[in-house]
């Protein structure tokens, strides 16, 4: 039997892609999964993460140690800043399922072109781009681009019409940034629909944050 780790989750649809990624990466892992809907909720009905919001991070993270879980993997890029102070009251690593993808990002170009469906994850994912570029010694462009067609058509139910609008804004980022990031979890199925000349600039957070959960596990266990 693998490594116990936990996954604390802000809304259903991560469940099943980071759970298939975990069971190509780390197919023995024992996953223990954390949903939280109301961490999004609130963060979004106040335009920020509360301290609320912060307090329940840090109980969930508690109770991931307690579990015996020896890592925690945030799948939200909404409170990725909530789970970085969670982060200092455990015993355990924690990674950001975003950080990966915002250091590979920086590696690949200075222009970045930042797709989000949730408004709440514009900023919190243009700092870590940011912040990843500085650790590189590099500067960045981001551009953040809010693609409110597909997030509506997605509330709608409406998924081919959600893909067909996310598609249309990877394409057009594509003209004039170096790279494409897609800021959530949920976003990453539109991967497979890209065409695979321009897949190695659109970067997606779940496969990258599994691989560096695993790494940084892998890490603090002396391995």
């Amino acid at each position: 039997m693998g490594a116990k780790v936990a996954v604390l989750h802000t809304v259903q649809s991560t469940l099943k892609p980071i759970s298939e990624i975990f069971g190509k990466v780390a197919p023995d892992a024992q996953v223990v999964n954390l949903l939280d809907d109301s961490l999004l909720r609130d963060t979004a009905a106040a335009g920020r993460v509360t301290p609320q919001v912060i307090q329940r991070i840090c109980c969930y993270y508690a109770c991931a140690q307690q579990l015996g879980a020896q890592a925690v993997l945030n799948a939200c890029s909404s409170v990725r800043e909530a789970s970085e102070l969670a982060a200092s009251t455990v015993a355990i690593p924690v990674v950001n399922i975003d950080t990966a993808m915002a250091r590979h990002a920086v590696s690949l170009g200075r222009r970045i072109s930042l797709i989000a469906t949730a408004p709440t994850t514009i900023e919190p994912s243009t700092r870590i781009i940011h912040r990843c570029a500085a650790d590189q010694g590099k500067e960045v462009i981001v551009e953040p681009r809010l693609c409110a067609d597909a997030s509506h058509l997605s509330a709608q139910g409406d998924y081919e019409g959600y893909m067909r609008a996310l598609l249309e804004e990877i394409r057009d980022s594509l003209n004039s940034a170096d790279v494409v990031v897609l800021a959530q979890v949920s976003m990453a199925t539109a991967l497979e629909r890209v065409p695979v000349e321009h897949r190695p600039r659109v970067l997606a957070s779940p496969m990258l944050g599994v691989e560096e959960l695993m790494k940084t596990l892998e890490a603090s266990s002396g391995g």
